[in-house]
């Protein structure tokens, strides 16, 4: 497990500190927290809860997480679990959950994500006001919020341009363009969808850690930005589908258009396999099998009803 520990200062600044120290610090009154557990396994979890004495409903949350996005608001504290990416390419998604207790913001997740994603920057906590954990929440999800409203953009982006692809050269796009498409579609519903969820609970999740009245318009802000980014999600959602109904009916199409060529050339010789049949009978009497011209008569004939047959279906746009 890497476990990383940051003081609050006053200024609004994460500083790097000791994670036993800061413990200590924090069981006194002294200062504020941030806990960062990554890829914790469960012992690893057990083992902070208890340096905190954590206890009941929580802390059984806490030992849970991987369970699903849940937001558990208690007197005491509040419990929140959502999904994140868990890179920048957004391929996968792993399950982030966060303790926010008084003056001490505990976070988790048993997969590793990239910094990038999780972490904010100090640029995103620098001066944050009030200097406090519910502070610090809304600047952690903000983050990751950005990174989905980013990534669904970038995803849209992709439809667009598969889209231009398929009316200049339809038979440019095959289907594992469309499955990976589709595939990214689904898994950016799943985190934009629950995303979208968590981060409107935690507008009613007030409790003695997480001080709602204190970021109240930083969380409506949150909320509306993810659920603006659902509802994005949900449009691409419907323009995959109708690339993917116009790559069926192309496909429809080539399929009919080469029955179509089949039964034209089926219908062409159709009168030559009847006189190939007529000719070919065993019978003792056929005059015209005794003439010397009858072979080639016979060719002509042939040529002249496949001619006949083919500029009868010409004629009417069977060729177009």
């Amino acid at each position: 497990m890497e476990m990383t520990c940051f003081e609050l200062s006053d200024d609004g600044r994460l500083l790097h500190t000791d994670i036993s120290v800061a413990l200590d610090r924090w069981r006194s009154g002294d200062g504020r927290f941030w806990v960062n557990l990554e890829a914790s396994e469960l012992e690893e979890r057990a083992w902070v809860l208890d340096q905190i004495s954590l206890r009941g409903l929580l802390r059984r949350r806490c030992l849970e997480v991987g369970e699903g996005s849940a937001v558990v608001a208690l007197p005491d504290g509040t419990f929140a679990e959502w999904p994140v990416f868990t890179d920048q390419a957004c391929s996968s998604r792993a399950q982030v959950a966060v303790l926010c207790v008084e003056n001490l913001l505990l976070s988790m997740h048993s997969e590793p994500i990239d910094e990038a994603i999780h972490l904010p920057s100090s640029e995103d906590v620098e001066g944050l006001y009030p200097a406090s954990t519910s502070s610090l929440l809304c600047a952690l999800l903000t983050r990751q919020s950005s990174v989905t409203t980013r990534s669904a953009r970038m995803l849209r982006d992709r439809v667009i341009e598969l889209g231009q692809r398929m009316d200049d050269d339809p038979d440019s796009v095959d289907a594992d363009d469309l499955d990976a498409l589709k595939h990214g579609v689904l898994l950016m519903d799943s985190v934009a969808e629950e995303q979208s969820e968590t981060f409107g609970e935690l507008v009613y999740a007030a409790s003695r850690g997480f001080e709602v009245a204190d970021v109240k318009g930083s969380l409506g802000l949150l909320t509306t930005t993810a659920r603006g980014t659902s509802r994005l999600v949900d449009r691409i959602d419907q323009r995959v589908e109708n690339l993917l109904r116009r790559a069926q009916d192309r496909k429809q199409e080539l399929v009919s258009g080469r029955l179509g060529v089949l039964t034209i050339v089926s219908a062409i010789f159709l009168p030559l396999s009847l006189l190939a049949g007529i000719w070919g009978m065993n019978f003792e009497r056929m005059p015209e099998l005794d003439e010397p011209w009858a072979y080639p008569a016979a060719l002509a004939l042939m040529a002249l009803l496949a001619t006949i047959a083919a500029m009868f279906f010409y004629k009417r746009g069977w060729f177009d």
